[in-house]
């Protein structure tokens, strides 16, 4: 029995109807970091050590791409434990997934990556799994909430707007915390991140009126899509171009 490799993963095509916008499909491309993105990632590492990160950046400037770099280095260097993602929709979650799963390319089976990454989704109330089964990826309630190694909270300035931050680390347990916002996608009321140390992204990656116009409708059509499970896994992962 031959295991599939996180590679195979990204070697299928993904259903127009499950992208968020325009815009993601535009990231997901990305191979390599700017040298500014470089920059910004040694920055994010030097001060995930000593607390709660904040990455603030305009849309189209790849801050969930330095997210997975820093799950990726996490999970290389420690043979055990589990990050989190948490964002208002699966549809980010399973996009850091597959972005992640680009990363390691052959080097971790898809089976060992599965277990190493859990998802929440609104209203936040517990954590899913991801499965793989019968070529289908499925999310099952996760059992019981480890200290995670990475906690990364993408659209934060959305998601600390229907929880309260200090109550939600004190449910959620990590070791590092990596908050990633969009003032460009905040819905109006700044919300303040206790104790986290911010670093800026500047640098538009790509900015073309398609990734424009994605980013501008993308708070909008994320809340009205409704996503069936379970998810064919032909249907949900991108080619690798």
């Amino acid at each position: 029995f031959k295991q599939k490799t996180a590679y195979e993963i990204v070697s299928r095509d993904w259903s127009s109807d499950v992208c968020s916008s325009d815009l993601e499909k535009e990231l997901l491309r990305f191979s390599k970091l700017t040298r500014h993105q470089h920059e910004k990632l040694g920055d994010v590492e030097n001060l995930l050590n000593g607390g709660p990160v904040h990455l603030s950046a305009p849309a189209g400037s790849g801050k969930t791409f330095i997210a997975v770099q820093c799950a990726y280095k996490k999970i290389k260097q420690s043979s055990e434990g589990v990050l989190s993602f948490v964002a208002p929709s699966i549809d980010l979650g399973l996009y850091f997934f597959q972005w992640l799963a680009q990363r390691f390319g052959e080097h971790m089976s898809l089976h060992d990556l599965l277990s190493r990454v859990v998802l929440m989704q609104a209203p936040y109330e517990s954590f899913m799994t991801l499965h793989d089964e019968d070529g289908r990826l499925i999310t099952k309630p996760s059992e019981g909430e480890p200290q995670f190694l990475l906690t990364i909270v993408d659209e934060a300035h959305d998601v600390f707007q229907s929880i309260d931050y200090d109550r939600f680390f004190h449910m959620v347990k990590a070791e590092q915390r990596l908050l990633l916002s969009s003032k460009s996608q905040a819905s109006g009321t700044d919300v303040v991140f206790a104790g986290a140390k911010e670093v800026k992204l500047t640098e538009i990656v790509r900015t073309t009126k398609r990734i424009v116009a994605g980013s501008a409708a993308f708070q909008g059509r994320k809340e009205r899509r409704k996503v069936s499970h379970p998810y064919a896994l032909q249907d949900l992962l991108s080619s690798r171009s």
